[in-house]
Order: structure tokens, then C-alpha cells, then sequence
């Protein structure tokens, strides 16, 4: 080898030490620099000269060394991990906000609460139940009622203008994971154009693509490659959201009304694809686009679905404004002629079990359309109850119906001249054949006429309830030109029979009195909340009103006018046909009092524990606790982790300036090494040079 080789390996070791030195000072330099990875030189030997080759084989000499590479010092699993719990961590954040809104809502921590209005009430219904004819009495009771509903409808409200005010906060996160996803794939193009020379990483290019990665997995749950060229691909629930240098669009649209809340479901939004290629699945409808996230499963912790704030927010939130119907009801054997062993039975508890799963992935999975339905159910079943103790109803099948009006003439409320049987149609069931089923057949409810209390108003009213539906009015009232009647039953549905044997007969209709002092009867049949029987093809309802909602729920409910108009209105004296003209009706409050006691309503489907009113709010209450605390401990347990994660992530990535001093003090030594070895070289030269003349 000769001195001039020698002095070539002597220069490369000043530039591998000159490199070492700059590498050490640029991570000293980014100490404290958010997301900075450390970088570290890897050093390799040049190529080497053949000196001699001899039958021991060959003789060997170095170049010198050089810089192959100044590498991160990252740990792609432990990347992955922090990205991982980053978003759930997130998503919790999202359910414990919604959680403590929803405490504060109710207002059962703080402030006025929800359960006092609903005490007031109980606690008048007994006071009234002592003195119904005191005055003072009934215009309280009346107030109290009026103040639960408005307190009811103030508190169903606020969770409403919640979760459209969330719209907002939607709209921007899409917005940040849009800028993300611009900034990540221009980040990718950059670094490409350094690295295809193959000369250099574009390591700080890298930093800071890792570091919006770091960033973006609080907002979204996602998926990533990179490639050969070392740019990022990255796909958000199996859709391409970042392909090198492109990057596709999330968007927010109004959702299509749905569900009986129709105002409310089309002011939410739902994120979507702007550009279909992006999408895994698109849409069959060209005109529909394609969701970001599925929103008909529940999240899961087992399955890795709970992550990303943006889908935590969503989730909290819910698709739609809910109530009441939205949870499922059990069958009950009891509606079938055969009992458990029915057939249509069973099919009817497998398609319960269905809608089961099916509540449990959408409504029951949400935080504010769970706690809607579960508030409604307990507004729907005090109002129904109130107003079926003060206007009760009797209840006849399609046949006992038809056959008890008979040849009457009957007008409908516009006048026009009806049929029996049209109007009172078998509610018979029948299955997907087309055959009967053994389903007992739904009822019709009429008013009884007979045990229905009635106000203190000159007329004697009948069948005055006390909270009303503002799209319809509780009965629908055909007139009749003659009394009709029914056999008189017991209560376990026996039919009673006089002295003689006789079988006792009572009137279905209100006799009336015409100017003219003509007899007219009044038949009230009860309109039906359901739209369509459930388990039946067959519409209860009159003609096509699929607009109309007919259900006692809090969106519309309201308290009877004609009672805050009028107290007298009330019905708490007994009915003038059973002889008892102006007494007052003492076993209307023990029928409300023991309607209000009963165990009747299940707080999720999921359970069998039935409550009473009092004790299904403090359930709900509860459970608003329960998984506040829960979803508390969830976001503190994984802000723990997370603080784990990125502590080792440090350890590794993180840069020591008592490291990086010693690495300085190391390649300076190297440095003054190989200046001392290439002065060497240079005085070996020189003497050389000198001795030859």
C-alpha cells in the first residue's frame, strides 16, 4: 500500500469523525425539540486493495472507513403501540365528556334536579289522594304535573341541543385529519425526492411526519405501510386516506331524517368520503356517499374499535334523536293461545333477541340516545298511566265490537255515515304465509263510560286526560243513534251474571243530550301509539299517516290545555251512571298510587329487574354514575399507559446530552487521531520526498 493510500484512509477517518461530530451536535441542538428522533452514524470499512495473493491466501488492505448511514433510533412496535393507545385514550376522553354532560344535564350532582319535580309529583298524588274535593288540591296537582312535563322536556332538550351542538366539534376534527392527511402526503413527496439518490435520509422530514402520525391517531383510528421509496400509506377503516404525494377527503353531511324525531336526525352530521376512490366499499347508490365509520356495530375494546376521538364523539353522540320505541319489548306468552310452546311465540322472543343485538350495537351503544330512551320510557309510562287512571279504557276484540253496534247508524266526527266492520277490522294476526297465527288478537280500547270518573264542570266531562299528544287527541268519537253494550266482566275477565242467572250487561257510549232533547251516544275508541301493530302487517292506525307520530313521547306530549284553562275539568268524581251523582271518586289516587309502585319497566333490555317509577329513575341515575366513573377510570388508566409507552419510547428515541457529550468527546478523540496519523503520513512523505534529492 502505498503512503499516498494511507493518506486517503487517514482523510476518511476526519470525515467519519467530522460527521459523528455534526451528528452529535444536531442531536444535542434538539433536545427539547417536540417529536425529535435521535440519529446515530453507522460507520463501515471502504473497500479494500489486494497487496499480495500467495497460496495462504490474500493479503489485504483498508481504505479507510466511512459513514453508511445516520440512522433514527426508533422502535417501530412501540410506535404502533403508542399510536394504538393514543387514540383510545382519546376516545374515552370523548365518552367521559359526554358522560359528565349528561350528569350535569340532570343535574343530580349539582343545581336543581330532575328527581325533585318527580318527588313533587308523588308526594301531591298522596296529599290529593286524602282531599280530592279541595280546590286548591286540584290546581296543584295540575301545576305539578305541568311542572314535571316542562321539567321532563327541559332536560330532554338540553341532551338534544347537545348532540347538535357536537356538529361543530365534528366539523373541525374532519377538518385537522383532512390538514394531517395533506401535510403527511406532501412530507412524503419531499422525503422521496431526497432518499431516491440513495445518498442521504431526509431524517428530520421524517421526524416530522412521524410526529403528525403521533398527532392524527388521536383523532382517527388508522392503518400504515411505508413503501420502498420510504413514502407513508395510510388507511382509515380499510380506505385509502394517504397514497404517497395524494391525499383523499373526509367530509360532514346532514344525516336523512329518520325515527320519529324527524327535525333533530337531519341536523346531525355523519362523516363521509368526498372522494369515492378513497372508499373500501362504495356505495351502490352514486348519489349516497360512503361512510367513514360503521355505526351499526358497537365498539369494542376486545375487537381494537375504541379509538380515535372522532369516533369516540360520534358514538357518544349517536345517529339520531331517540325515544321510548327505540327499546325493544319482550313478548309475552300471555298473547298466544299456546303460550311458550307457540311457535309464532319463539319466533317472535328470536326476532326480540335480534332487535336486542341490534339496540345494543346503535342506540344502547350511545351514550345520549341510551339515556334518551331510557328517560323517555320513564316519561312515556307515567304520563300513559296518569291519564289511563282518569280516563280508563275497556278492551274488546274486533267481534264483540261489531256485534255490540250491530244495525246502529254511526258518523264518524266529520259527520260521514261509517261501518262497523270497516272501522273494526280483525287485528288477527298472520305470519310471513299468509295463515293465522295463534297470536291472540290486539283489542280495541274503548272509554268505559261506566267506571270513568268525571269532572266537576256542569257537563259532567268524560275522558279528559291529563297530558296530551299535540298531533292528535286521545280518542276518536263516533256517534251512534242508539245504546250499544257489552257483557260486564270481572277482573280476571269472567263474565258476571245477576241473581237470575242473566248475564249483566253494561253501555260502551256516552248518552247525550241534543238541543233538541234527542238521544245521541258517543263512542270513544282509543287511538293507538304504535303505527303498526307489533309482530302484524296490519296498520292500527287510519289511513296512511306515516308523518304522524302517535306515541306519548317527550317530543310530543303536552299538558291538557283545557286543564290549565280549567280545573274543573279534572275527572275525581264518580261516573253519575253507576247512581253516585257528585261523590267524588276516592279509588282514583290508590289505583294511581299502586300503578306508581308497581314493578313494571326494565331499565335495558339486557336485564330482567324490573322497578317501579321512583326506583327507575334512581337506576338511571346510577347508571349515568357507574359508567361515568368507569369511563373516568378507562381515561385515567390509558393516560397512564400512554405516559408508559412514550417514557420507553424516550429511553430509545429521546436524546441524553451526557450521551451526546461523551459521543462528542469520542469523535473529537477520533478526529485528533486521525490528524495525528495523516502528520505522520505527511512526515513519512517529506522524508521520502528530501532523501530522493
Amino acid at each position: 500500500m502505498s503512503l499516498f493510500t494511507s493518506f486517503n484512509a487517514g482523510v476518511a477517518g476526519l470525515r467519519s469523525s467530522q460527521s459523528g461530530l455534526t451528528t452529535a451536535a444536531h442531536n444535542l441542538a434538539n433536545t427539547d425539540t417536540e417529536g425529535y428522533t435521535r440519529q446515530q452514524n453507522i460507520q463501515a470499512d471502504m473497500t479494500y486493495t489486494n497487496i499480495k495473493v500467495n497460496s495462504n491466501g490474500v493479503l489485504q488492505a483498508g481504505l479507510g472507513t466511512q459513514v453508511q448511514e445516520i440512522r433514527q433510533i426508533r422502535d417501530i412496535f412501540l410506535d404502533r403501540e403508542y399510536r394504538s393507545e393514543n387514540g383510545r385514550k382519546a376516545f374515552y376522553e370523548k365518552l367521559n365528556a359526554t358522560e359528565s354532560q349528561a350528569e350535569d344535564i340532570f343535574g343530580e350532582l349539582e343545581g336543581t334536579r330532575f328527581q325533585n319535580n318527580l318527588n313533587d309529583l308523588w308526594n301531591t298524588v298522596q296529599t290529593f289522594s286524602t282531599n280530592p274535593e279541595n280546590v286548591v288540591m286540584r290546581q296543584l296537582f295540575i301545576s305539578k304535573c305541568n311542572a314535571f312535563l316542562e321539567s321532563a322536556k327541559d332536560v330532554y332538550k338540553q341532551m338534544e341541543v347537545y348532540q347538535t351542538s357536537l356538529n361543530t366539534e365534528i366539523s373541525q376534527q374532519v377538518e385537522t385529519i383532512n390538514d394531517y392527511g395533506k401535510r403527511i402526503a406532501d412530507l412524503n413527496v419531499e422525503i422521496k425526492k431526497i432518499e431516491a439518490p440513495g445518498i442521504e435520509h431526509a431524517n428530520d422530514l421524517r421526524d416530522e411526519r412521524n410526529q403528525l402520525m403521533d398527532e392524527l391517531s388521536a383523532y382517527v383510528k388508522y392503518d400504515y405501510r411505508e413503501d420502498i421509496d420510504g413514502s407513508i400509506q395510510i388507511y382509515v377503516n380499510n380506505s385509502v386516506f394517504v397514497d404517497g404525494g395524494i391525499n383523499y377527503h373526509m367530509g360532514v353531511e346532514k344525516m336523512k331524517p329518520m325515527g320519529s324525531a324527524d327535525k333533530y336526525a337531519g341536523q346531525m352530521y355523519r362523516v363521509v368520503w368526498l372522494d369515492a376512490a378513497s372508499a373500501s366499499t362504495p356505495s351502490n347508490d352514486p348519489s349516497e356517499p360512503n361512510e367513514v365509520f360503521d355505526m351499526s356495530t358497537a365498539f369494542s375494546h376486545e375487537k381494537n374499535t375504541d379509538i380515535g376521538s372522532l369516533y369516540g364523539i360520534l358514538k357518544a353522540r349517536g345517529m339520531d334523536v331517540t325515544d321510548y320505541s327505540k327499546i325493544p319489548v319482550r313478548p309475552d306468552p300471555k298473547d298466544y293461545e299456546n303460550g311458550e310452546n307457540s311457535d309464532y311465540y319463539k319466533r317472535a322472543v328470536k326476532d326480540y333477541n335480534e332487535k336486542v343485538k341490534e339496540y345494543d350495537n346503535t342506540t344502547g351503544n350511545s351514550i345520549m340516545t341510551r339515556l334518551e330512551s331510557e328517560f323517555d320510557t320513564l316519561i312515556h309510562g307515567i304520563t300513559t298511566m296518569i291519564n289511563d287512571v282518569f280516563a280508563p279504557n275497556r278492551e274488546l276484540d274486533s267481534a264483540a265490537i261489531q256485534a255490540s253496534i250491530g244495525s246502529a247508524a254511526m258518523t264518524d266526527e266529520d259527520g260521514n255515515t261509517v261501518s262497523a266492520a270497516d272501522i273494526f277490522q280483525s287485528r288477527k294476526k298472520t305470519g310471513p304465509d299468509g295463515k293465522i297465527t295463534d297470536r291472540k288478537e290486539v283489542p280495541y280500547k274503548i272509554l268505559d263510560v261506566v267506571n270513568a270518573p268525571v269532572g266537576t264542570d256542569d257537563n259532567a266531562t268524560i275522558g279528559t286526560e291529563v297530558f296530551t299528544r299535540r298531533t292528535e287527541s286521545r280518542y276518536k268519537v263516533y256517534t251512534l243513534d242508539k245504546q250499544i253494550y257489552a257483557d260486564k266482566k270481572d277482573a280476571f275477565g269472567n263474565v258476571i251474571k245477576d241473581a237470575d242467572g242473566n248475564v249483566v250487561r253494561e253501555p260502551l257510549a256516552q248518552e247525550v243530550t241534543n238541543e233538541d232533547g234527542s238521544k245521541s251516544y258517543r263512542l270513544y275508541v282509543y287511538r293507538e301509539e304504535n303505527e303498526k301493530d307489533p309482530d302484524s302487517n296490519i296498520d292500527t292506525r287510519e289511513g296512511n299517516e306515516t308523518d304522524v307520530n302517535h306515541e306519548y313521547s317527550i317530543e310530543t306530549l303536552e299538558m291538557n290545555q283545557t286543564l290549565l284553562d280549567s280545573y274543573t275539568f279534572l275527572p275525581i268524581k264518580k261516573n253519575p251512571v253507576d247512581g253516585e251523582t257528585g261523590a267524588y271518586d276516592y279509588d282514583i289516587f290508590p289505583k294511581l298510587l299502586k300503578a306508581w309502585d308497581e314493578d313494571k319497566t326494565v331499565l335495558d333490555p339486557d336485564t330482567i329487574t324490573k322497578y317501579n317509577y321512583t326506583d327507575y329513575y334512581s337506576a338511571l341515575v346510577g347508571e349515568i354514575g357507574i359508567n361515568g366513573e368507569l369511563y373516568r377510570n378507562m381515561e385515567k388508566n390509558q393516560t397512564t399507559l400512554v405516559d408508559g409507552v412514550q417514557d420507553k419510547r424516550s429511553m430509545i428515541s429521546g436524546v441524553s446530552s451526557e450521551e451526546e457529550m461523551i459521543n462528542m468527546l469520542k469523535y473529537q478523540h477520533a478526529y485528533g487521531a486521525s490528524s495525528r496519523y495523516i502528520n505522520v503520513i505527511n512526515q513519512m512523505l517529506e522524508n521520502l520526498l528530501n532523501s530522493l534529492g
